[in-house]
């Protein structure tokens, strides 16, 4: 039996995601092992070259991982499977796909194309649907039968067929497809490699899938089987200019055993200096440990203590807890001391949360320290608590759709758009309300981060704080015109376009040849904080640092001279050191000459040796600074395997880059000439 596997993504304009397929590479795993009968089992996530296959290679069964950022093209696959070969067996699988048993059966009668749903974890229950397959079972024979774990509809009285859902209690049951080699195809510096240690989510956070108590108990990979596939890992990893690791836990550092793995990877580091970037979802509530574990790996991981909200009538409706206030700032100013950025994420807009509540919730979080703040759009993702019918009405929630970012594709002269439904508004915050709490959240998405950091310092100097800068440049914002200013009204502007009122509307506007060519060019259909990020990085930067300086000057309020003329030295000093695109246009600067910079003030002198309250006012020097790239070979690395990881844009590159890396790691060095 000739099996494909999908983990598919769109590759119209870059990758949504450069993991290594682990999902697929565990159901292909648990099949080899336990399958009586032969099969032959090729592994995809390039949906060109899948549909080639399709063609030539004829499979009998297609599986497929459905995700929000692949569930439309899925559908393309299975129907253009269902048109080519007769009898091909289409099962899909992933947490795109609702928990309600009606809404399940409305699903699966909208899409005829699926002939099986495997539903929740799908290792086992997949193999054991192949099983009968290989076995001479029919199809519409195994549809009206319940299967264990298995949804399907009844090929006579259309009726949803289910049988028993369990959950796996022994992972260890599916062999490791890195050390069985299904992995090794992907360690071609193309991808980022990726691990589960355990399954599952104590949590019940209304707004996320995660909560459905069916994965409410933690279930865990034995401790030296992920040792060895870090190992294995890092072993291929060397040679490739891809220095990340995602960890796919729903809350890693939970556990003390999470400590003993970040042990292991610190020795990884230092035996194959790999990985300097851990990408992870890390527990909230064992913050001291995750403190440890990102100090035992070379602070390559980013502890992330997410709030989503510090609204206290919302944290009650989506049954979640944050850390007291006190508890909070200090687990922000352990981790500044640890030499990390502070970062945390928000969802906007929540039952009861309102314009104001989400404003002072920022002021709380910036407060705190937190540099790297990322808002999201709440998603009303299938099968959670706050998007049911009952919550939808206790709250009204005005719900929009909206193409995911990048995530389309043409295929056999067919469009494919991937879509999502959001909040935009609620009984308590309105549409337009929402816009200005995304507006307001872009802000400190910028000038919060390390980017900015000498502002931060300056502010610091006189007694000032980062969240009253932010707030001055939102008030003036409808009142300046400027390439800051004109970006920022333009990224409003696009917060509202890029709503619709039904998936068909998102179809028909995006189908049309002349929006479907601003999508292709990246006009239209990004992620537009990522988007605009990087516009300003590259055509805003002196203007953002001008409308900043600006604010600052006015909140001093001061008429002294040399504070004004120091502030002018900090600045040009700046926009010489921190325009960080121009490597992302052209690395090959690195390498050029280095410049000159005169200054009357020794700027760099206070921001290296920087303590508060020293004010750049009193370092009055002439001097003369060189500007040049001090570790030209490992950051002309680094944008070789940006390249590789995301393709040639230089927008999508520097958004994506800046996920993982401070920006500081790509601006000009400083030295004096003497």
């Amino acid at each position: 039996m000739r099996i494909a596997l999908g983990d598919l993504r769109h590759r119209t304009l870059g990758r949504h995601s450069v993991l290594m397929p682990l999902g697929i590479g565990l159901i292909a795993s648990y099949l080899k092992k336990n399958m009586q009968k032969e099969v032959d089992i090729r592994l995809y996530e390039d949906p060109t070259k899948l549909l080639r296959e399709i063609n030539i290679w004829k499979p009998g069964i297609i599986g497929l991982s459905n995700y929000m950022w692949n569930a439309e093209l899925n559908r393309f696959i299975f129907s253009y499977a269902k048109q080519h070969l007769r009898d091909v067996v289409c099962v899909a699988g992933g947490p795109e796909f609702p928990v309600d048993m009606e809404e399940c059966k409305e699903f699966l009668d909208k899409r005829p194309e699926i002939d099986f749903y495997s539903f929740l974890e799908g290792e086992i229950v997949f193999a054991n649907l192949v099983e009968k397959i290989c076995d001479g079972i029919f199809c519409e024979d195994l549809k009206g039968t319940p299967l264990e774990g298995i949804l399907s509809i009844h090929p006579e009285n259309k009726t949803l067929v289910a049988g028993e859902f369990s959950r796996i209690t022994n992972l260890d049951t599916i062999p490791s497809p890195y050390l069985s080699g299904i992995m090794d195809q992907w360690f071609d510096g193309h991808y980022i490699p990726s691990v589960q240690t355990a399954r599952g989510c104590p949590f019940t956070c209304t707004y996320c899938r995660a909560s459905n108590k069916f994965y409410s108990k933690i279930v865990m990979f034995d401790l030296q089987r992920v040792r060895n596939e870090l190992t294995y890992i890092a072993e291929r990893m060397v040679s490739l200019s891809v220095d990340g690791l995602y960890v796919l836990d729903s809350n890693f550092g939970l556990f003390e055993r999470d400590e003993l793995i970040a042990q292991h990877i610190g020795k990884l580091q230092d035996k194959y200096n790999w990985p300097n970037s851990i990408m992870a979802d890390t527990s909230k509530d064992n913050y001291p440990r995750v403190l440890r574990m990102a100090k035992e790996m070379r602070n390559a991981m980013q502890p992330l203590c997410s709030v989503q909200t510090r609204n206290s009538q919302t944290l009650r409706v989506t049954k979640r807890s944050n850390l007291p206030r006190e508890e909070y700032t200090e687990s922000q100013s352990q981790l500044i001391k640890q030499g990390m950025v502070p970062a945390t994420e928000l969802i906007v807009p929540l039952p009861h949360e309102t314009l104001d509540s989400f404003i002072d919730g920022l002021k709380e979080i910036i407060g705190a320290g937190v540099e790297n703040i990322t808002t999201f759009t709440w998603m009303l993702l299938p099968g959670t608590q706050l998007a049911s019918k009952k919550s939808r009405e206790k709250y009204k929630i005005n719900s929009r759709f909206r193409i995911i970012p990048r995530q389309f594709g043409e295929y056999g002269g067919q469009k494919c758009f991937e879509i999502e439904e959001v909040c935009c508004g609620t009984s308590s915050m309105s549409i337009q309300e929402y816009i200005q709490c995304r507006g307001f959240a872009f802000l400190c998405f910028l000038f919060a981060r390390s980017q900015y950091e000498i502002i931060q310092k300056h502010l610091s100097d006189f007694s000032l704080n980062i969240f009253d800068l932010i707030k001055s440049i939102f008030d003036k914002m409808d009142k300046t015109q400027s390439a800051f200013s004109r970006l920022y009204q333009d990224l409003l502007k696009e917060t509202h376009d890029e709503l619709f009122a039904t998936k068909e509307d998102v179809y028909r506007f995006m189908s049309r040849q002349k929006n479907y060519n601003k999508l292709l060019r990246g006009e239209i259909g990004d992620n537009l904080f990522r988007r605009y990020l990087s516009m300003i990085l590259c055509n805003g930067f002196s203007s953002s640092v001008g409308i900043a300086y600006e604010s600052l000057i006015e909140l001093i309020d001061t008429d002294q001279s040399d504070v004004r003329n120091s502030l002018y030295d900090a600045k040009k000093w700046f926009l010489a050191v921190g325009n960080i695109s121009k490597i992302f246009h052209d690395e090959q600067i690195i390498f050029e000459k280095s410049k000159e910079l005169k200054l009357s003030y020794d700027v760099l002198k206070w921001y290296k040796d920087y303590e508060p309250n020293t004010r750049l006012d009193n370092y009055k020097r002439e001097n003369t600074l060189c500007l040049y790239y001090e570790k030209k070979e490992d950051i002309f690395s680094l944008m070789t395997s940006f390249k590789n990881l995301y393709g040639k844009d230089p927008y999508f590159r520097i958004g994506k880059a800046l996920v993982d890396h401070d920006p500081r790691d790509f601006w000009a060095s400083s030295r004096y000439k003497f």
